[in-house]
């Protein structure tokens, strides 16, 4: 996140094999290979018109070669208009928001995207979409509907997402 605040929350749901870094935000690189050992890279809410064209380009050119980037939290849509070409990749066909158990859940169904993992409905309520993504390339682009410490709860969200996820051969995700 904005913060770069690790998080010690994952040790429940992430099984050993993955490895999870923090990073703020001004520290990201404008390259894409110090993204390369990565299967995932989560982004939580940020303003990206606030990032250097090289540090979206890196990102863009990490899913490009197949990487797979997660946004989580609201999608600032003023900042996607100097984002470049994630204003068009992060483009929604609806967004809206849900209440589950307490936790707050923020939809943002990508245009061109699919979900991939649904929350049953519940007490009048539609199913909701917990991830929606959609390819970019041989990569892939999404948006999970609770943060990622509200979906450590959920293990069918994360064998979902990472079923979903291109391989790599160092499985790992970084958070930002």
């Amino acid at each position: 996140d904005e913060r770069g605040e690790h998080a010690p929350w994952a040790s429940g749901w992430v099984e050993k094999a993955r490895i999870w870094i923090a990073a703020k935000t001004f520290f990201l690189p404008e390259d894409h290979r110090p993204y390369a050992c990565a299967q995932a890279v989560f982004v939580g809410p940020t303003d990206l018109s606030r990032w250097t064209p090289g540090q979206r380009r890196a990102l863009l050119d990490f899913v490009r070669l197949g990487g797979a980037v997660f946004f989580h939290g609201p999608i600032d849509r003023a900042s996607l208009k100097g984002a470049g070409e994630w204003e068009e990749l992060l483009a929604t066909r609806s967004s809206s928001r849900a209440v589950r158990d307490g936790a707050e859940l923020i939809v943002e169904d990508l245009e061109e995207g699919e979900s991939l993992a649904w929350l049953d409905a519940a007490d009048g309520s539609p199913a909701v979409p917990l991830i929606s993504a959609r390819a970019v390339g041989p990569g892939t682009i999404g948006h999970l509907s609770s943060s990622l410490k509200a979906s450590s709860a959920r293990p069918d969200v994360w064998s979902a997402l990472w079923a979903a996820l291109p391989g790599s051969r160092y499985p790992s995700g970084i958070s930002l």
